[in-house]
């Protein structure tokens, strides 16, 4: 017992930071192996007609996937309309799929809300510009 403890505590010092959904260079290189990723999901966000969760980002073609049968077991918190606008993690395989990478999850531990605030937007130009008068 004591030498999985051991174990387990190395994994987690040894853990890699997470990639962020727009970083398909990086994503691309980890393929077929699991890793952490972390991104903002958007408006397009959703539940399919299907049952099957979507959870989409700006500025990626990267999708986090998961199958109706596991979904209709995730908490409220953690469907992708009520994600939408916060920072999250989420853990498990990249693969491709139609040409774009995403990782399927099955289960709501993936997920995990690294900021239950809205993620603050980059003001534009205009707005810095309009912000100094």
């Amino acid at each position: 017992m004591k030498m999985y403890t051991l174990l387990m505590f190395a994994s987690v010092l040894m853990a890699e930071e997470p990639i962020a959904v727009t970083n398909q260079e990086a994503l691309k290189s980890k393929e077929n192996q699991e890793v952490t990723v972390t991104g903002v999901p958007n408006a397009s966000s959703s539940i399919s007609k299907d049952g099957h969760y979507f959870y989409n980002f700006d500025g990626t073609t990267f999708t986090v996937f998961c199958y109706r049968a596991s979904a209709e077991l995730f908490p409220e918190e953690k469907r992708p309309t009520a994600l939408i606008g916060k920072t999250i993690k989420v853990t498990g395989k990249v693969t491709t799929y139609q040409e774009k990478l995403q990782i399927a999850i099955r289960k709501a531990e993936q997920i995990e809300v690294a900021s239950t605030q809205p993620a603050e937007k980059t003001p534009t130009p205009a707005a810095a510009d309009e912000k100094k008068k």
